[in-house]
């Protein structure tokens, strides 16, 4: 259900930080809207949510503006399990933090001859797996960044490890800005509110 790292090959105390959110167990993440949690944990805005089985952690804002990621739809495109940003539609793998890129197919035109473009419709949906053509690409480095987790043992709670500021600063991903910053915390609160109903 979760990962777990072998004792042996367990980065040390400076390495990671260890978190307990609060009694938050798996059955209890399934409850919630969107079998997900917000968090504050240590400054940093993180995302605990669970796919097909598996806990994941993440940075709550998007790497590329600060978007709501936290709060986007998972995906599975093709084996690789994936979070899509509400805002931009930018793909992140949940289990690397890599961007996921696919080619999409050329746009619909209304008259081939004429080659007369049909604009798009508002409000914009999010692309349909029709949409690409070709396989879904890896992105090789990771843009966002992703957080041990594993459970307590006995109690079944949901323990996150956050990366220590030493492993932050010497391998850092762009995630980090606003996953520290209050513009990530806004784009969370705002989508919080919207989808609430109470703007």
């Amino acid at each position: 259900m979760s990962d777990t790292t072998a004792a042996s090959s367990a980065p040390s105390a400076q390495e990671e930080r260890r978190f307990i959110l609060g009694g938050l167990n798996v059955e209890q993440l399934r409850s919630l809207s969107g079998q997900r949690c917000h968090t504050v944990l240590d400054g940093r805005y993180v995302t605990i949510l669970e796919h097909r089985g598996r806990i994941y952690a993440l940075d709550s804002p998007c790497y590329h503006a600060a978007g709501p990621l936290g709060e986007g739809p998972v995906v599975d495109i093709e084996d690789i399990p994936c979070i899509r940003c509400p805002w931009h539609q930018f793909l992140v793998a949940l289990d690397t933090g890599e961007e996921i890129t696919r080619k999409a197919k050329p746009p619909n035109f209304t008259d081939d001859a004429n080659q007369v473009f049909q604009p798009p419709t508002y409000p914009m949906q999010p692309p349909s797996e029709d949409s690409f053509v070709g396989p879904a690409v890896r992105g090789g480095k990771a843009v966002q960044r992703i957080h041990r987790t594993e459970l307590e043992e006995g109690t079944g709670d949901i323990i996150v490890y956050l990366q220590g500021v030493d492993v932050i600063k010497h391998r850092p991903v762009r995630s980090d800005v606003n996953a520290c910053h209050q513009r990530g915390a806004m784009s969370m609160q705002i989508r919080d509110i919207k989808q609430r109903g109470l703007e």
